[in-house]
C-alpha cells in the first residue's frame, strides 16, 4: 500500500470518528469544539472555558483526542498487519 493511500485511509477514519463523536456529544447535550470556539470568539477564552463545564472540557481535551488517536493507531495497525500478512 502506498503512503498516500495509508494517509488517506487514516484521515478518513479519523474524520468518521470525529463526526460520530460530534453527533454523540450533541445528543448528550455536551458542547463540541464548534460550540466552544464560537463561545471563545464571542466571550473570550476564560469565560468560555468556565461556562463550558467539566464534562465538555474532559470530552474535548481528553476523550476526544484519545479516541481520534486510537482510531489513527488502529488503522495504522490494520494496514501494517495487512502489509506483513500477519494473522
Amino acid at each position: 500500500m502506498t503512503w498516500a493511500l495509508h494517509v488517506l485511509l487514516t484521515g478518513l477514519a479519523i474524520l468518521a470518528c470525529a463526526i460520530l463523536l460530534n453527533v454523540a456529544a450533541a445528543a448528550a447535550g455536551i458542547s463540541t469544539w464548534y460550540d466552544v470556539l464560537a463561545e471563545v470568539r464571542d466571550r473570550g477564552l476564560v469565560r468560555a472555558a468556565r461556562e463550558a463545564g467539566i464534562a465538555t472540557l474532559v470530552l474535548l481535551l481528553l476523550v476526544y483526542p484519545f479516541l481520534l488517536g486510537l482510531v489513527a493507531w488502529f488503522v495504522g495497525w490494520l494496514i501494517a498487519k495487512d502489509a506483513t500478512g500477519a494473522p
